[in-house]
This record gives structure tokens, sequence and C-alpha cells, in this order.
């Protein structure tokens, strides 16, 4: 019974870090392809509704390249904590990774969905649909900084 009752607590150890590692692998795809499409579809409908130049909205680029780079490194922080065996170790491995996680999670929030706010819905809107430039430089500072406080926690 003791031997059950350790392996299936080894197992869902085992399980708990494999489907960490994996949520992060897949959120990593999902991201090279969003990093994509704002490359290919986002820069020129902001440049058409704000008029402002793609090299100056770079920071969308450079916040989707952080997001990429962020999964990759918390995908495989899982793979380490899983072999991390001293406790006291682990629980400050833990906080650190959470941490990270957080950070991440505002980041693409702001990336994925605030970004949202400043495209067409459709071939329709006009550009008194939209917020104005000052209302996207708001949300240009804090899209920029959100990536700098991830490219320095990681």
């Amino acid at each position: 019974e003791a031997r059950r009752e350790r392996a299936k607590h080894s197992l869902e150890r085992y399980m708990h870090y494999y489907e960490r590692w994996a949520s992060n692998q897949t959120s990593r795809q999902k991201a090279i392809a969003d990093l994509q499409k704002a490359e290919k579809e986002q820069l020129a409908k902001l440049t058409e509704i704000y008029g402002i130049p793609e090299t100056q909205l770079k920071f969308i680029i450079e916040a989707w390249s952080q997001i990429i780079e962020c999964r990759r490194v918390l995908q495989w922080t899982y793979a380490y904590g899983y072999y991390l065996e001293d406790k006291v170790k682990s629980g400050f491995f833990e906080y650190l990774q959470g941490e990270a996680e957080s950070g991440l999670e505002r980041l693409h929030q702001c990336a994925e969905k605030d970004l949202l706010a400043f495209l067409p819905f459709s071939k329709h809107d006009t550009t008194e649909d939209h917020p104005s430039p000052a209302e996207f430089g708001e949300f240009r500072v804090k899209l920029a900084g959100l990536t700098r406080y991830n490219s320095e926690l990681l």
C-alpha cells in the first residue's frame, strides 16, 4: 500500500510539472503565431489608423518576442523544478516562478487583449471608432514598460 501511494504521488508530481511544461509550450506556439499576425496585419492597420510609421511600432514586435522568450524560459523552469530536491530552494524557486508567470501574464494580456482596442473590428470601422492617439501613446508606454520588466525578470 505504501509503495502504491509513493507511486501515485510520484505520478501526480510528474503530471503536475509536465502539464505546466506542455502548457507553456502550447502558449509559446500560439505567441509565435500572434507575432506573425502582428507583423503581417496589425502593424499596417495601426499605421493606417494612427499614421504612425511601422518602424515606430516595433515595440509591439518586441513585446511578442519577449513573450515567446519568457514562455520558453518558463517552460524549462518546470523541468528544472521537477528535479529540484531541496525543499528550501524549492519554495524560493516556486516563488520566483510565480512572479515570472504573473509578470508574463500581464505582458501577454496587454499585447493580446489591450491592443485590440486600437485595431478595427471590420472594414467599415472609421477612425472615430478608435481611441485617441494620446491613448495609444499611453498603451505604448505600458506595453514597453511591461516588456522591459519581463526582460529584467528573466
